[in-house]
């Protein structure tokens, strides 16, 4: 926000990201992260649905989605995507809500299906590491809005 907005500005708009009913951020950073919490366990049940061969693959490997997407949507993606990236994303949350998180998530793991259904769990987890050097921001969003969430 700050890279857009005057500083007051960027702060209230914070406030309203945090309170707002659609899309209230409160409960991720919670005692206990509830929110933070429900949304993985939303989303590994959304790989089942949406990419069910890497949602078989990842549970005989023993890989759940908290292992890296805890990092993607506690910081919406900002802490290690570039920006042109972060920005769109987070246009679309404004826009649209939590659902977004989920399909952005589910596109970066449609993108890599191939390459992460070879790998085991080290591997996996140092491809998806290095996921924001190699995406291409607009195939993803294109990706992630043909997604259909309920």
């Amino acid at each position: 926000l700050l890279l857009y907005l005057p500083e007051r500005e960027a702060f209230w708009h914070l406030v309203v990201i945090m309170q707002r009913k659609s899309s209230s951020l409160r409960g991720m950073y919670r005692p206990g992260m509830e929110l933070t919490v429900r949304m993985l366990a939303i989303l590994d049940g959304l790989i089942q649905i949406h990419i069910p061969v890497l949602g078989q693959h990842w549970k005989n490997e023993g890989i759940s989605s908290s292992m890296f997407a805890t990092e993607w949507y506690m910081s919406l993606f900002t802490r290690t995507f570039p920006v042109e990236f972060t920005a769109r994303v987070l246009e679309c949350f404004l826009s649209e809500g939590l659902k977004v998180v989920h399909r952005v998530a589910l596109a970066l793991l449609l993108d890599s299906e191939e390459q992460l259904l070879q790998s085991d769990m080290g591997d996996a987890m140092a491809l998806i590491r290095n996921l924001p050097n190699t995406i291409h921001p607009k195939t993803i969003m294109d990706t992630a809005f043909r997604i259909k969430l309920k």
